[in-house]
């Protein structure tokens, strides 16, 4: 494959070495000396356009991994090597993304979310469920949190036309949906499946299964922070820029914030209207034991 344009990246350490992962739209995956990215310690093939990769560090014998989602298929490489343990395809899906965790005990599963949400075992490939929504549906990038998988989904809609069905869900480990939580059309427009949900055990105020669920409404958008496994709300912030929602930053300390095209918002109990940040990208770096919310701004040539 050609190094062409990079989609996605991720870093890692290949024996103690910083490394960073990069995908391309050529479908192909390489390890570059993070110190010197002309230095391509290895390059792999996953046999599409790179969306995607997530480092998996658990539950297999055969030590970390990397989970690629790759268009129609998903590839789990070896991270020293990038040789390909297995590949599981999607024929007729779009895949863009894949979530890695815990499903049922130590297993490590991946989860891929396209018109539909499917788990497999990490170490064999093999299929523990798939989940279908009630009507044809979009579902959102998923997220894992001790063994549940949260996701949001909206109804197949055409066009500029409004989505008439939408919920957040939670499935638990036998592939069932434990809870659901059914988004009004009448503050909803849409569901935010482009990286719209985001689960960390730091989210202010959410305990260690918190998950954060973006929604884009007329106007302005708004991020529903709920228990994972049981679905409860424990509080909503809205802003304009939960509408343009681009990715997330976080910090044990400092807090969640939620990048949008413009500006971040600073999600919080006891803030219904989000604290707005200037800057279009955001994220938090640790500089002589400091944390530092860098934020970048974007300016349309």
């Amino acid at each position: 494959p050609l190094f062409g344009e990079v989609n996605t990246a991720v870093p890692a350490r290949i024996g103690g070495r910083p490394v960073v992962i990069a995908g391309t739209q050529s479908g192909g995956v390489y390890a570059l000396d993070a110190g010197d990215l002309s230095d391509v310690l290895w390059s792999s093939y996953a046999g599409g356009g790179v969306h995607q990769i997530t480092l998996a560090t658990a539950g297999s014998p055969e030590g970390a991994a990397l989970v690629v989602a790759a268009t129609s298929r998903v590839d789990v490489m070896d991270l020293d090597t990038g040789r390909i343990r297995l590949s599981r395809d999607f024929p007729g899906q779009f895949v863009w993304n894949a979530a890695v965790g815990t499903i049922g005990g130590d297993r490590s599963a991946v989860v891929v979310a396209t018109d539909r949400l499917t788990a497999f075992d990490a170490g064999t490939g093999r299929l523990l469920w798939t989940y279908h929504a009630p009507v044809p549906a979009y579902f959102s990038n998923p997220a894992i949190v001790d063994g549940t998988t949260v996701a949001e989904y909206q109804n197949q809609v055409t066009g500029e036309h409004p989505a008439t069905t939408m919920a957040a869900v939670g499935i638990g480990p036998s592939g069932r949906a434990s809870w659901t939580a059914p988004a009004s059309t009448s503050d909803s427009t849409e569901a935010e499946l482009d990286n719209g949900v985001f689960a960390s055990p730091v989210i202010p105020g959410a305990g260690a299964t918190g998950v954060a669920l973006d929604w884009m409404g007329s106007g302005s958008g708004r991020v529903d922070v709920r228990n994972a496994l049981t679905g409860a709300l424990l509080y909503t912030n809205r802003g304009p820029n939960l509408n343009s929602l681009q990715g997330w930053a976080i910090d044990p300390r400092l807090g969640l914030v939620a990048m949008g095209y413009a500006d971040g918002e600073l999600i919080q109990p006891g803030h219904p209207i989000a604290d707005q940040m200037a800057g279009s990208g955001a994220a938090f770096v640790h500089v002589a034991g400091r944390a530092v919310l860098v934020v970048g701004a974007a300016y349309m040539l």
